[in-house]
């Protein structure tokens, strides 16, 4: 794309044609980019190799390579997406909630984007014409995805730079929020205490955090805005910021010497190569398909240009976002198991919380006197 766009460097306006023009290329350099692996997972649809599905098929095709590779878009009640300090505050014009915008529905229609589509004689798709449907569904996706982000900007009043720097992982913290915020609530608002109890299962603290005084210390200002105790979603960001930015300053002098190391050239940039291997130093090597593909997700967030080179500030802050995605992964896994024995998602943080609490050298691990203890406070809830 970057490409494509060199001959126009001098232009400051281009025509619709040649805006057209580009868009199209664009989109069959972004089809041919995806082209191996949608062929590779459409051998196991078309055992027989005829190169054509019928629509059905089709539609469980598309709607598995989107489960695969495109994170569900949250999903929440109306009010939750309204400004905190009421529609008015907003601006002028109407207020766009959730439901009533259609661009902002949690799924992508794969449906309707199939019934597009041209089938021949015997009813079925080839499967040229699923690359196209499939380029369109993570159009519409990715659409929908920026349009969400922009209203959570907007809700929160974040800032321009800051917006940037916490939109790689913004509806992933916004589902976390709503995950943790009192349902009770007229505004989705969360206790301060609690926050910090649930902080850890994201990643963006130590176990037991909630009795570290540095970690009270660093979220005074949070603490100090809340309302009543409770946090509304842009303190939480403020938050997030703060215990980031502390991670990153502790291991700082570490990655820096690391990044230099890798930095043979001295241009202040390192590959994508250099920075896997920054992350097997660190001990942040993948272990799972999962992981690699959180890894994956994370570079090419990253990557906003496209030249697949980082900073030392870039760098540091991909370190810091693996570490986090691990966490939500194995904390995922370990949901995942609980709630298949039976227990309520609530129960599961209650005891989560419990063992967190008490794993005090956060080794995911705990001593028979810390598990009677466990079970004491348990039973005590």
């Amino acid at each position: 794309i970057q490409k494509l766009l060199l001959p126009y460097q001098e232009k400051e306006q281009f025509t619709l044609h040649q805006f057209c023009s580009l868009i199209e290329q664009a989109r069959t350099q972004l089809r041919l980019a995806a082209s191996p692996r949608l062929i590779e997972a459409w051998k196991s649809y078309d055992a027989k190799d005829v190169g054509a599905l019928p629509a059905s098929r089709v539609i469980q095709f598309l709607e598995d390579l989107k489960a695969k590779q495109l994170p569900p878009l949250p999903h929440c009640p109306e009010h939750i997406l309204e400004d905190e300090n009421g529609p008015e505050a907003v601006g002028s014009g109407p207020v766009h909630t959730y439901q009533d915008s259609p661009s902002l529905k949690p799924d992508v229609p794969v449906e309707a984007v199939v019934k597009e589509l041209n089938q021949d004689e015997n009813h079925c798709i080839a499967i040229h014409e699923v690359e196209y449907a499939a380029q369109w569904v993570r159009q519409l996706y990715i659409c929908r995805r920026r349009y969400l982000e922009r209203l959570l900007q907007k809700r929160s009043r974040l800032p321009e730079p800051i917006f940037q720097e916490l939109r790689p992982q913004l509806l992933a913290l916004f589902q976390f929020f709503l995950s943790i915020a009192d349902d009770d609530e007229d505004v989705a608002a969360v206790d301060f205490d609690t926050m910090l109890e649930r902080l850890p299962a994201f990643g963006l603290a130590k176990p037991g955090c909630q009795q570290d005084k540095d970690v009270r210390q660093t979220l005074t200002k949070v603490r100090s805005a809340a309302d009543d105790g409770d946090v509304r979603f842009s303190g939480f960001l403020h938050g997030i910021r703060m215990l980031r930015r502390r991670e990153i300053t502790e291991s700082e002098e570490e990655i820096e010497a690391l990044f230099t190391a890798y930095d043979s050239e001295k241009s202040g940039f390192i590959s994508n190569r250099a920075i896997c291997s920054i992350l097997l130093r660190k001990g942040l090597q993948p272990k799972s398909v999962v992981e690699q593909q959180g890894i994956a997700e994370i570079l090419e967030e990253m990557d906003a240009d496209g030249s697949a080179a980082f900073t030392l500030t870039a760098t540091q802050a991909v370190v810091q976002l693996v570490k986090e995605k691990f966490v939500q992964i194995h904390t995922h896994e370990q949901t995942q198991e609980a709630q298949a024995m039976g227990l309520t998602p609530k129960k599961v943080q209650e005891q989560r919380y419990v063992f967190l609490a008490l794993d005090v050298t956060g080794d995911g691990a705990l001593e028979m006197m810390e598990v009677e203890r466990a079970m004491d406070l348990l039973d005590r809830r």
